[in-house]
């Protein structure tokens, strides 16, 4: 049961506005007209919902209720001031359950070779959630969330450590190998040479408290022998410079596919996998949060 000691100024905002316990009494008391029934209702005594009745009437300079035959209705000019309270029973309500429709909205931080492939998932989530505005941007370098304001990241690199409470989910993994134009092999093939020339990515922009699949990459695992002649921290930059017929590059494949003129480099026996991460500064619970990571998964799978 309730309190029996409410105190007038614990019921009024410092704007004037009566608290949600006053209001809430004058909902129950509206609805059940006893107030036996409407205490029980509030989950406090009697003498309780009626001191809080009191409150607010004196609060509205104002008598509230009328007593026809042993039953309390509301003043009959008052229906108005009852609709807003039953509104604000419904939002209290939708807030408790967190049932009410999301809104706002939501910066996303994406490696700018890979934005434009996320676009079909981006796409899903505006026709899912109308309400939410994504802001979209891309990066080179890994942004600090907290102090850009990114509210989720998808990177090419686990996060070693969850540092001011960041929450990880891997996404997906992307495939990758060595490629070069055919026109680039042609002229290899021709000089007869096996050395390459190479286009690596530059991984020095990337953080320390991440683990990046090509730190300290060996290209000698990937069967190829060359010398490097241009770096890059951009994917899009080494596939465009690929398909010129600079150089090999290793490419995710999702990449490769827009560069038809690319093709695997002879001698490229493996595979090298790049684990995708959601980095988050929410706590990735929510049904919108995991229907991001279920479209951002889904989108993944289809390009291998």
């Amino acid at each position: 049961m309730g309190s029996t000691d409410d105190n007038m100024d614990d019921f009024r905002c410092p704007d004037g506005i009566p608290s949600w316990e006053l209001m809430q009494a004058f909902v129950f008391l509206s609805r059940h007209k006893r107030y036996e029934s409407a205490a029980a209702s509030a989950g406090v005594n009697i003498s309780t919902l009626r001191r809080r009745i009191q409150k607010l009437e004196k609060l509205l300079g104002r008598k509230l209720f009328v007593n026809e035959n042993g039953l309390w209705t509301i003043s009959p000019e008052l229906d108005g001031m009852l609709a807003a309270a039953l509104e604000m029973e419904a939002a209290a309500f939708r807030f408790g359950t967190g049932t009410s429709e999301v809104g706002g909205r939501i910066r996303i931080s994406v490696l700018e070779s890979l934005a434009m492939k996320f676009a079909p998932a981006f796409s899903k989530m505006q026709e899912m959630h109308p309400n939410l505005q994504f802001s979209i941007s891309t990066e080179t370098k890994f942004v600090d969330l907290r102090k850009e304001n990114v509210d989720v990241a998808i990177r090419l690199a686990r996060p070693t450590r969850n540092g001011e409470g960041l929450r990880i989910r891997k996404i997906g993994i992307l495939t990758t190998n060595v490629y070069a134009s055919k026109q680039y092999r042609e002229t290899v093939a021709a000089n007869g040479t096996t050395s390459h020339k190479i286009l690596d990515i530059n991984t020095s922009f990337f953080h320390q408290d991440h683990d990046f699949a090509l730190s300290g990459f060996d290209w000698d695992l990937m069967g190829v022998d060359g010398d490097v002649v241009l770096t890059s921290d951009s994917f899009a930059v080494l596939a465009k410079m690929c398909s010129l017929g600079q150089g090999v590059a290793i490419l995710p494949d999702a990449i490769v596919a827009d560069y038809p003129e690319l093709e695997r480099v002879n001698g490229s026996s493996l595979s090298m996998p790049f684990e995708a991460w959601m980095v988050s500064r929410l706590d990735l619970t929510t049904s919108w949060q995991k229907t991001l990571a279920s479209l951002l998964r889904d989108e993944i799978s289809g390009w291998r």
